[in-house]
């Protein structure tokens, strides 16, 4: 299997898998494409829709299917005009109205309490703390059910995409995540997770049980359509997992296990996992609890050498991701070292099939479009680019 450049194009430390960044300089405009400003669905990290011109230009062959309220109550079907800092024009969704401070800082508010907030000249927009979770007792947790009217956007959005284009489709619940639910903030998150085990039980249940009603809903609508469903649960930190394997497999893994397993015996869908991160004790337990593919392989965090994972991993696991590194090559290395680390990851993840070729994380605004362009190049010219 010849590997696959996936449409992962973004501009946060984290996100959805298949966005663009709005740096300020634009790479549609090095491309020679003209258009209307590029149209910023996801406010909190500032993700901009991949056009269809620069999907085929680049040979981009997976696209999103998107949720049609993303965050904030505010949805994607209405624009507005907006602009970043440095003057660069955008689109948002109708009704982005964030409040500058008298910093400088602009501040989001949702059913009338403090969302998120953008520092003065920065890049993406951060929680605040009025916005974390409250810690409940297990009887008040209460996820939602995917409505009727959401069910329908997608499917019909779905259904487009299928017939309009020759991309492959990934999916997402994108309705929160299960190790990352942080109630009550992540300290306090942490220090329940490992001292109050019936706590952590009783939410993990209830969790699953909604995820499972969501994916039977989901499996309705769109189960046709899309070839995975993204989850997204960051596991690890540059330097290591964030808990024991041992706890993980107590408190976490069996939960994983109840969700995957329902997915794989009632559905044709792969477990599409994201978790960021050192996490190599953990995929052994991943694996076994039915994760499909893996992304974004961060590869520069420790343990996560790119041979030593596709020569342990690469027949139980497909690797989307590990193509450059986003930290340092992609952002701060010159063209000619951008495709010497493309082509090495490819000589490494791609022999034997198992490897869809993306970025090892969102594409930050300090890309220059040259060695964006520089890692495209090498993938399509592979495996004669040496």
């Amino acid at each position: 299997m010849n590997s696959r450049i996936a449409c992962r194009w973004t501009s946060a430390a984290r996100g959805s898998p298949a966005s663009t960044s709005v740096p300020t300089r634009p790479c549609r405009n090095h491309l020679g494409l003209r258009g209307d400003p590029p149209r910023v669905y996801d406010l909190m990290q500032m993700l901009a829709l991949v056009e269809p011109d620069v999907l085929d230009l680049l040979g981009i062959d997976v696209i999103p299917l998107h949720r049609r309220e993303i965050i904030w109550g505010l949805g994607v079907e209405q624009w507005q005009p907006w602009r970043l800092w440095d003057g660069t024009p955008v689109q948002v969704p109708a009704g982005f109205a964030p409040e500058v401070q008298a910093n400088g800082d602009l501040l989001v508010y949702h059913e009338g309490r403090p969302a998120a907030r953008m520092p003065k000249g920065g890049d993406f927009f951060d929680a605040v703390p009025e916005a974390i979770a409250a810690k409940v007792p297990p009887e008040e947790f209460r996820p939602p059910l995917l409505t009727d009217e959401e069910l329908q956007w997608m499917q019909d959005q779905a259904r487009q995409l299928y017939s309009e284009t020759d991309k492959a489709i990934l999916g997402g619940l994108y309705i929160g995540n299960l190790f990352e639910i942080y109630l009550g903030g992540f300290e306090e998150w942490m220090v329940t997770l490992h001292t109050d085990p019936a706590y952590v039980h009783a939410i993990y249940e209830r969790l699953t049980d909604n995820w499972i009603a969501n994916l039977k809903l989901y499996d309705e609508a769109v189960g046709r359509y899309v070839c995975a469903v993204v989850f997204c649960d960051d596991l690890g930190t540059q330097r290591g997992e964030w808990v024991r394997r041992d706890l993980f497999e107590e408190r976490v893994a069996p939960y994983y296990r109840r969700v995957f397993g329902w997915m794989h015996e009632h559905t044709s869908l792969k477990v599409f996992l994201h978790s960021c991160g050192s996490i190599w004790s953990l995929l052994p337990v991943l694996v076994d609890v039915g994760v499909d593919i893996l992304n974004p392989v961060q590869c520069s965090a420790a343990n996560m050498d790119p041979a030593a994972l596709k020569r342990e991993f690469g027949d139980r696991l497909v690797f989307w991701g590990g193509g450059v590194d986003t930290q340092r090559v992609l952002p701060f290395g010159t063209p000619d070292e951008v495709r010497a680390q493309t082509r090495q990851r490819l000589d490494i993840f791609a022999p034997g099939g198992g490897f869809v070729f993306n970025t090892v994380h969102n594409i930050l605004p300090e890309v220059p479009p040259e060695n964006l362009l520089a890692m495209v190049e090498t993938v399509h010219a592979w495996p004669d680019s040496s």
